[in-house]
């Protein structure tokens, strides 16, 4: 099983992400992107490369197209690399949606999701824009991410508009004001009920999370 935890720079992506793999006792993977290349961090040389390739791309007219196409099918392609394994994954589908959602881009997305390359679960994390910009600007002045200026005016509403209307497996977590536990939580609550509600008792039975 694959859980995604998604969303927007500074909702708590990475924090809820690696704190439900150590209650679930899944593997925590980071940016997909990072794990098919083998990138262990971002000092390295490998990680500043993909760096320049993904700005590089961001220079065409055709720029979000391009990245959704990219991205959609190294995420089909992990999926079906890793479905034999328990991960829960920092930045999947829903993660490309809400940087590159649009007219332009919807048919692609909506060609992936009838291949397959959303997740198991999609754990979609919202926040107030006040909240999440302040959050934004206490990480790591030096993180490359944030050269993109975008970061700052992304709005998740649209992706969690076309997740419902696409009958995806979403589960819509607010982190605004809440602490890293509280949204742990949160979490480990509504995917019980998720697996209940999906007529799987014994995986919601066998959901013992270790808090």
């Amino acid at each position: 099983m694959i859980i995604s935890v998604d969303g927007a720079d500074g909702v708590g992506k990475t924090s809820l992400a690696k704190k439900l793999a150590q209650a679930l006792n899944f593997e925590f993977v980071g940016h997909p992107l990072w794990a098919m290349l083998k990138i262990k961090s971002k000092n390295s040389k490998r990680y500043k490369f993909a760096h320049r390739v993904q700005r590089a791309i961001f220079r065409f007219k055709e720029s979000s197209k391009i990245v959704s196409e990219v991205f959609c099918n190294l995420l089909l392609r992990f999926k079906n690399k890793n479905k034999n394994r328990n991960i829960v994954l920092d930045r999947g589908f829903l993660s490309t949606l809400i940087y590159n959602l649009s007219p332009r881009t919807i048919k692609i997305f909506d060609r992936y999701v009838k291949r397959g390359a959303d997740f198991d679960v999609n754990i979609l994390l919202t926040c107030s824009k006040e909240e999440r910009i302040e959050r934004i600007e206490k990480r790591d002045k030096n993180d490359l991410d944030l050269k993109f200026k975008k970061v700052y005016n992304l709005d998740s509403d649209p992706t969690a508009e076309y997740a419902k209307s696409r009958n995806l497996n979403c589960i819509v977590i607010d982190t605004t004001e809440k602490t890293e536990q509280q949204v742990l939580g949160e979490a480990l609550s509504k995917l019980k009920q998720f697996f209940t509600a999906k007529a799987k008792p014994s995986t919601a039975q066998d959901f013992q999370p270790t808090l």
